[in-house]
């Protein structure tokens, strides 16, 4: 009875296992919430080691008991360390074995020996089935961690790449822009005059630096000193200005 509760408790452990497939969305449905309590590969290996050892001291103490058939005080003392180590038997399996035992045939005994030899062989069998069982299912959720794991890498890096390539574009559109106005400015400079070409020039020039800037550390000089640049040309502009204004005046028609 202990090994077939262990092997309830392994076998629960493996469908906890299958239910991990789920926790990463691996078999197309919603992640599920982990269980609250699965035994984990050593606990089960731990949990099989307890009861080998247990198994193993009953059977000593009922050898012990065989060799010791003529002496009572030994085959009581030893079945009592048998019993020991064993849960509590069904109350049907007890009076079975005080029939068997009152009946006391050889050919019953050797029945259920066969019977009993054959049972624990099965039982062995598909605990270590089980086991292995186990043990392809850890592995199995180690490789799909593994493979979630570097599928969200793998997003990463795409994520990374997009935002490459759209850093990329813009920065393209802010220099060809930067060129046009450049190009405009330089016309203007050749047909028009500088106090038209040049605000057009430097303004193709920060249209053209803008992503470069943005991402510089010097960014909030660069920004201080564009805004001085700015008001400097504002000032030139407006004294420009006046001293048309002026001209104006002095080369007009006087009176008299």
């Amino acid at each position: 009875m202990r090994r077939a509760l262990a092997f309830a408790t392994l076998a629960a452990a493996l469908v906890g296992c299958e239910t991990v497939k789920g926790w990463f969305g691996l078999d197309g449905e919603k992640p599920a919430d982990p269980p609250a309590s699965v035994p984990a590969q050593g606990q089960l290996t731990t949990i099989g080691e307890d009861i080998d050892r247990a198994d193993s001291r009953v059977a000593a103490a009922v050898t012990v008991v065989v060799e010791n058939a003529a002496n009572p005080a030994v085959v009581e003392a030893e079945g009592k360390v048998a019993l020991g180590y064993l849960p509590k038997p069904d109350d049907g399996d007890v009076a079975i074995a005080r029939a068997r035992a009152a009946k006391a045939d050889p050919e019953t005994y050797a029945a259920e020996i066969a019977g009993a030899k054959a049972f624990i062989a099965k039982v062995e069998a598909d605990w270590n089935a089980a086991v292995l069982a186990s043990k392809r299912n850890a592995e199995e959720v180690e490789k799909a961690r593994k493979d979630v794991k570097a599928a969200g890498e793998e997003v990463a890096k795409l994520k990374a790449e997009v935002a490459r390539v759209e850093a990329e574009a813009s920065r393209n559109v802010w220099t060809l822009a930067g060129v046009g106005l450049g190009v405009v400015g330089a016309l203007c400079m050749a047909f028009i005059g500088p106090r038209v070409g040049l605000p057009l020039l430097a303004s193709g020039a920060l249209l053209g630096s803008v992503p470069f800037v943005y991402s510089s550390p010097w960014f909030s000089y660069i920004l201080g000193a564009t805004l001085a640049f700015c008001a400097l040309m504002l000032g030139w502009y407006l004294w420009d200005k006046v001293r048309d204004a002026v001209h104006a005046s002095d080369n007009g028609p006087t009176e008299g």
